[in-house]
């Protein structure tokens, strides 16, 4: 329940914001370091039984992932100091295990069968999505917010994880 909570302030935070640089009294080269918090993880894995388990051992292999793609971001824009901007990141999205994968399609196949090839349920593997804010503590306004689109990455490799990170970033930092 204590991620349902996060998770939910953090859509609360950025629901009505679009994917930019937002405010326009801040200029994108004041943003040149920034402090960060841990990241809101909410990355479940589905069961051979179809069962959703949010595990904690998980969530902190994903989390030290994380950790080591937003280091190797950009090492002069991210500290642990106190800084002027907070870099806040969400990552959401889910894993299936590969026996419960082949049921999904079995089950699809089936019922593409059934149906006469009319309707066929093709289940997704995985999927994963970043959102990112940038925050100004002294003029306490969010300056940005990125996100990215559902894709069918897996939430548990850092090669998926760093390039969703970086697309977040399209359209703020020139690199991206």
């Amino acid at each position: 329940m204590k991620y349902f909570y996060k998770y939910f302030l953090f859509l609360l935070l950025v629901s009505c914001s679009s994917a930019k640089f937002i405010s326009n009294i801040v200029k994108v080269n004041e943003v040149n370091e920034m402090s960060y918090f841990d990241p809101l993880t909410s990355i479940s894995l589905i069961d051979e039984q179809n069962k959703v388990t949010i595990n904690d051992s998980i969530l902190q292999k994903v989390n030290l992932k994380f950790n080591s793609v937003i280091k190797e971001f950009e090492l002069s824009k991210i500290s642990e100091k106190k800084n002027r901007f907070v870099l806040v990141t969400g990552m959401f999205g889910f894993g299936r295990v590969n026996k419960n994968y082949r049921k999904e399609l079995a089950k699809g196949f089936g019922i593409g069968l059934l149906t006469g090839g009319l309707y066929t349920p093709i289940p997704i593997k995985a999927n994963l999505t970043i959102q990112t804010l940038i925050f100004d503590k002294n003029r306490k306004k969010v300056v940005f917010y990125g996100y990215t689109m559902p894709s069918e990455d897996s939430p548990f490799n850092k090669n998926n994880i760093e390039v969703q990170f970086k697309n977040s970033f399209k359209g703020f930092f020139l690199s991206y």
